[in-house]
């Protein structure tokens, strides 16, 4: 978070920012089936959204910053909540 700040300025008028996904249900987590999907509600019990994310809201959040010209030096966390707590 802090390098984007940091070389937002640096950088303008290129506009810098961050994409920071929670857990995100992919093939990183193993298979998809029981065990999988037990892992990823553990993990994500705690978050305001209990879940894990989908790829697809990650883009959502990666096309928010491309697309926005008013956005720069920014972090967007694309996590369920579970930043806070």
């Amino acid at each position: 978070e802090q390098f984007a700040r940091s070389i937002a300025r640096e950088l303008a008028p290129k506009r810098i920012n961050v994409v920071s996904p929670g857990v995100i249900e992919t093939p990183m987590f193993g298979a998809d089936d029981e065990a999988r999907a037990s892992k990823l509600g553990k993990m994500t019990a705690n978050n305001v959204i209990p879940r894990p994310g989908k790829p697809e809201e990650v883009a959502k959040g990666i096309l928010f910053v491309i697309e926005n010209e008013f956005v720069t030096g920014t972090t967007v966390d694309v996590d369920g909540g579970a930043l806070l707590g």
